[in-house]
Parts: C-alpha cells; sequence; structure tokens
C-alpha cells in the first residue's frame, strides 16, 4: 500500500502575508534594466544569492517563486541555504529539516521530498547540503537523484536559494545582492569572480541593497558593471535597487525568468537537467566497469 503522503500544513494560499504591494520603480536607462528580449539565453538553473543576510534571500526567493507560480510558470526553488533554510517557513510551509540521506531510508518515498507550497509552487523539502550528499552511498544517490530527476521534467525553471560555491559549476545564470558599502560589496565581488570562473556563458544579474537612495545605488552598480565587464567580459544587467522588502517590484526578475522558463518548456526533453548534472558532479571521481576495464585491458 502506497504510503500517504506527508503535506504539513499552511498549503493554502497564504502569500500575502510575506508579499505586500508592490510599486512600480521606473527604470533610468536601457543598460540599468533586466536583459532584454534578444540577450535572453536558457538556463535550466538559477540562483538568488545573498551571502550577508540569510533571511533576505529567503524572502525574496519565496517571492519570485510565487510570482512565476501566479504567472504559470512551473517553477521548483531549492533551498541550499545552510545557515538558515528558511524558504519553507517564508512560504508557510510546516516541512522536517531532513537532509537527502533521511531519503534513503525504507520509511520514507521519493514523493516526501516535494511539497507544494502556494499558487502550486514546489519547494524541495530537504535541504540540498553538498556535505550529506557527499556521505551517502552511490546506490543511494542513484535512486534518490532517479526521482528528482523525473520531478524536474515536469517543471519549467529551477530557483536556487544558493550559498555553498560547490554547486557553482552547475548555475548558467545568478543574481547577486550586492550591498553598498564598501567591505561587502569587495566581499560579494570576489564571489561574483568565483562564479564566472566556473565556466563560460555565464549571466549575472546585479541587485542593489542598502543604498541611501536610489541614485546611490545607481552609482554602485555602475562601479560593479564597469569592473565586471572589465575583469570577466560580461555586461550584468540590473535587477533594480532594494531599499524595502516590504515595497520592492519583483516584476522585472519574474519577467525575465519568465521568458527562461517558457524557453525551457519548449525545449523539453533536450534540457540539461541540473539534478542530472549534480548527480555527475558528485559522482565525477568515481570509475565505471567498463571504465576500469577499459584501462586495465
Amino acid at each position: 500500500m502506497e504510503k500517504r503522503r506527508r503535506l504539513g500544513r499552511g498549503l493554502e494560499d497564504i502569500s500575502h502575508y510575506f508579499i505586500s504591494p508592490q510599486q512600480t520603480i521606473d527604470q533610468e536607462k536601457e543598460d540599468s534594466t533586466c536583459l532584454r528580449k534578444d540577450e535572453v539565453t536558457q538556463c535550466q538553473a538559477l540562483s538568488i544569492v545573498d551571502i550577508l543576510d540569510p533571511h533576505r534571500s529567503a524572502h525574496l526567493t519565496s517571492r519570485i517563486g510565487v510570482e512565476l507560480c501566479k504567472n504559470g510558470i512551473r517553477t521548483l526553488i531549492i533551498d541550499t541555504d545552510t545557515r538558515f533554510p528558511s524558504v519553507a517557513f517564508m512560504l508557510g510551509l510546516s516541512i522536517p529539516g531532513y537532509s537527502l540521506t533521511h531519503y534513503s531510508q525504507d520509511q520514507y518515498q521519493p514523493t516526501d521530498m516535494v511539497y507544494t507550497g502556494p499558487f502550486g509552487l514546489k519547494l524541495l523539502a530537504p535541504r540540498l547540503s553538498m556535505q550529506d550528499v557527499y556521505k551517502m552511498k552511490m546506490s543511494d544517490v542513484s535512486l534518490i537523484f532517479a526521482a528528482l530527476e523525473a520531478m524536474e521534467r515536469e517543471t519549467d525553471i529551477v530557483i536556487l536559494r544558493q550559498y555553498e560555491s560547490r554547486l557553482q559549476p552547475l548555475i548558467e545564470e545568478a543574481v547577486f545582492i550586492i550591498p553598498a558599502f564598501h567591505t561587502g560589496m569587495i566581499r560579494v565581488y570576489r564571489e561574483i569572480k568565483s562564479f564566472v570562473a566556473g565556466a563560460d556563458g555565464k549571466k549575472i544579474g546585479i541587485l542593489i541593497a542598502d543604498a541611501a537612495d536610489e541614485v546611490s545605488a545607481i552609482e554602485v552598480y555602475k562601479k560593479i558593471y564597469r569592473c565586471i565587464e572589465m575583469s570577466c567580459g560580461i555586461k550584468p544587467y540590473s535587477c533594480g535597487y532594494l531599499s524595502d522588502m516590504a515595497t520592492f517590484s519583483v516584476s522585472n526578475i519574474v519577467g525575465h525568468i519568465s521568458e527562461i522558463a517558457l524557453g525551457n518548456r519548449g525545449i523539453g526533453k533536450e534540457r540539461r537537467l541540473f539534478f542530472e548534472r549534480l548527480r555527475y558532479l558528485i559522482g565525477i571521481d568515481n570509475l565505471t566497469t567498463k571504465e576500469m576495464a577499459s584501462l586495465q585491458g
């Protein structure tokens, strides 16, 4: 008999508890907006990175995910910020704080790994810690990731609330939240350089926070833009100025991600799945029987 799925509490539409009325922010110039339509590239996994304020990134990721689902975009959120994995709390979901290692046990089913939030938003129930995954047996990894890949094929976009740098090779595009003060700005810029160094063709979105006003935020964006273009050859796009989470409009970010997601839907089975690539990354140093036979032959 199939075990009844644990859904937890709060599956009703409670998004109004954390989504406040948005204010439309006029954009100053074309180079301070999200990517133009002709510049949009395809990616399967996009991350929201805030290395200084985990609460802010959880709030922002939740809002973006809900708005995407409102627009009919099938979205899966993965919370990889092990400092304070609070996306579930922001969505009003009561779920256990399990890691993937729990789901290799007999009393669980693969469907237990995914919870449904407001507007059909999907959330990976366990926190995704690479350290935990590395401890698992490869047979357990294969079974769990086969289920995760099947689930991912039913979504249009994967949004990661990211902190662990080990996942950077798998992420094609990231939105970095950059504080306006110098020490924080330099620290995040180092993370951006590390992210870009992982592979060619990466895209970067910049969201300025903690600035005194919008004029100051634009100046910070220009500094970051010049540095990234000069050192990495990439032109980052602006996601705006985050002065107050309650009034910040996510419409530009959501519009951009929606275009990517719809492109993924059109590609269909030819997509490069995030979990498929993650499984390869985990077992990249393991040799198959065929590889061993070839090397020893």
